[in-house]
């Protein structure tokens, strides 16, 4: 959802699966009753660096077909890092790649 409005996007394409990959990042872990490992670890305090390991097995789990190339970047101002994720769908007989 953009501003007031919905977005959709065709089943079994990149953009799905990024979307779907976002919005895992996009909840904290422990916050949806109904799947309550679905999620990341909110890393907002937590010791850097970003557990990108924590990613990938989540997106293994809720969704499979996802490829995810993970970029980490540290930040010179602030000290923070940049955690930036490229997704696709497998091909048959692809590798699960990072």
């Amino acid at each position: 959802m953009q501003g007031t409005a919905y977005e959709t996007c065709q089943q079994d394409t990149d953009q799905e699966a990024a979307t779907t990959v976002a919005v895992l990042c996009s909840f904290q872990r422990g916050t949806r009753a109904e799947q309550p490992d679905f999620g990341i670890t909110d890393p907002t305090f937590q010791q850097m660096p970003v557990d990108t390991a924590e990613i990938q097995r989540q997106v293994a789990l809720y969704e499979p077909r996802a490829r995810l190339h993970i970029k980490v970047t540290d930040e010179d101002t602030h000290g923070g890092q940049q955690v930036t994720l490229a997704v696709h769908i497998a091909t048959v007989g692809e590798e699960e790649t990072t």
